[in-house]
């Protein structure tokens, strides 16, 4: 089984917790929201274009870059691997951290239907949605700050 298939068929379809807070879903919008994708090992991620400031090869002078492999779910990491294709860097907008290595691997409109919120948890609470096709994860730009700020900090 494909390991985004995997993660879908665990995800997907949660049965809301009546004792977890809501999820926060409103910033999940699908109409004309441009993502920008890209790779850690297999797993690909997608990430509103608006919450970047730079996706390139050259790394931003002042950035301080995460290693990739944070963003990817625990029990998925061993499919993490970063081979010499993964060769770009993001630099997150109005920050100054970023994503690196990583591999680039287009972008896409979100239309309506391809995008499936999900439960927010504590686990991984950077990873909002899922986009349908190509099979992504979603990301949310501050959880995604705090994500690195954390591991920024940490090294």
């Amino acid at each position: 089984m494909d390991i985004l298939e995997n993660f879908f068929a665990e995800h997907l379809h949660e049965v809301p917790d009546p004792d977890a807070p809501s999820a926060e879903v409103t910033r999940v919008t699908s109409q004309a929201t441009r993502y920008v994708l890209f790779k850690i090992g297999q797993i690909r991620f997608a990430l509103a274009s608006t919450a970047i400031a730079a996706f390139g090869r050259e790394r931003e002078g002042e950035c301080h870059y995460v290693a990739g492999e944070v963003l990817v779910p625990a029990r998925y990491r061993a499919a993490a691997r970063i081979d010499a294709e993964h060769q770009h860097y993001i630099h997150l907008a109005g920050t100054r951290l970023g994503i690196g290595p990583c591999k680039a691997d287009g972008d896409i409109v979100a239309a309506d239907g391809m995008v499936a919120p999900r439960n927010r948890h504590a686990d991984e609470p950077w990873i909002i949605a899922t986009l349908s096709d190509p099979p992504s994860l979603i990301l949310e730009k501050h959880a995604l700050n705090d994500l690195l700020h954390r591991h920024a900090s940490a090294s």
